[in-house]
């Protein structure tokens, strides 16, 4: 299954739309993470780390605004959205302004609204949400253990 893996509160789920199926975002505020983790990704007052899980089996075992914990169970991983032949974890990571909530998100198609586009690309291209490769985060957590 997928697991949180930080605290924070659910910003949006989406459900069977294209480009990621069903999916979630995570809002993990600055204060809710360790101080030398907001230093290594270079945060600015005010932001927040933004978690995206995608292409999920079935709809994310959570709501929005629900507050949730490290570990916690947010759904499997599946094979929808767009043209995705395997089953796998689609994971993207960002940060941005504290206390974004989107009512939805879609990729650009006949059936998407003009708010699920805008959002789509509010998130991926607009520059108000910074992309950094999730694997830093792996980097940070073997650097820090080797300090210890």
């Amino acid at each position: 299954g997928i697991q949180e893996m930080f605290p924070g509160t659910v910003a949006v789920v989406i459900e069977d739309r294209l480009r990621y199926g069903n999916m979630v975002i995570i809002e993990t505020p600055a204060d809710l993470l360790p101080d030398d983790l907001v230093t290594y990704l270079g945060f600015n007052q005010g932001e927040s780390l933004y978690h995206l899980y995608a292409h999920m089996q079935s709809a994310p075992l959570v709501d929005v605004g629900d507050v949730v914990q490290c570990g916690q169970a947010l759904g499997k991983v599946g094979m929808t959205g767009y043209n995705i032949i395997n089953a796998h974890l689609h994971l993207e990571t960002r940060i941005g302004v504290s206390g974004v909530r989107f009512s939805g998100m879609a990729f650009y198609t006949t059936s998407a609204t003009l708010e699920e586009m805008d959002n789509y690309q509010r998130w991926r291209t607009s520059g108000e949400f910074r992309h950094f490769d999730p694997m830093t985060l792996i980097t940070w957590y073997l650097d820090r253990g080797r300090q210890k």
